[in-house]
């Protein structure tokens, strides 16, 4: 069994990545970092729930880390997590800039760490079809695909200079 940590219980942790570890044979929720709120140990009161990335890296029997957090906290927390010798999954976006997705990937290569990003819509409907028409050379040579995901939309004030990093988002107009 792997034990599992799980931090952050926003949207992504609660509605997608906790009840997918708990669906997952061998895998084990062992604890969640909410910082604040009560939420998660209501949802699953026989979780372990802590306050920070450091009180979750002190549970010597997690193996593997989900960061569910938001965009521009993923490659600090992914980095202490395989600093601390665990395996990583984290949502998407991976990092906000190139540079830090290539250093995390080396640093997890160089640590002989596992580290991936979660990416459950490659099952998606109009994912398949574009793979499919790829694949059996049915479809044209080029192709538009669109997607409006509600829940991933960045923050309304990520027009703001000073919002757009954190929101994954570019700092040029």
């Amino acid at each position: 069994m792997i034990e599992v940590g799980l931090i952050g219980f926003g949207l992504a942790g609660r509605a997608f990545h906790a009840p997918v570890i708990r669906a997952v044979p061998g895998l084990h929720l062992a604890a969640i970092v909410q910082r604040s709120g009560t939420q998660a140990a209501e949802k699953y009161p026989d979780v372990r729930i802590v306050r920070s990335l450091g009180e979750l890296l002190s549970i010597t029997d997690i193996r593997l880390v989900v960061i569910a957090t938001p965009n521009d906290t993923h490659f600090a927390f992914a980095r202490q997590c395989l600093e601390a010798g665990r395996d990583v999954v984290v949502d998407k976006p991976f990092t906000t800039t190139l540079e830090e997705a290539v250093s995390l990937v080396q640093f997890a290569k160089d640590a002989n760490r596992l580290l991936t990003v979660y990416q459950n819509r490659r099952y998606d409907g109009d994912f398949q079809a574009i793979r499919k028409l790829v694949a059996d050379g049915s479809g044209r040579s080029s192709f538009r695909s669109g997607r409006c995901v509600q829940a991933c939309r960045p923050p309304r004030a990520a027009g703001r200079p000073e919002n757009r990093r954190r929101s994954g988002g570019s700092d040029r107009r």
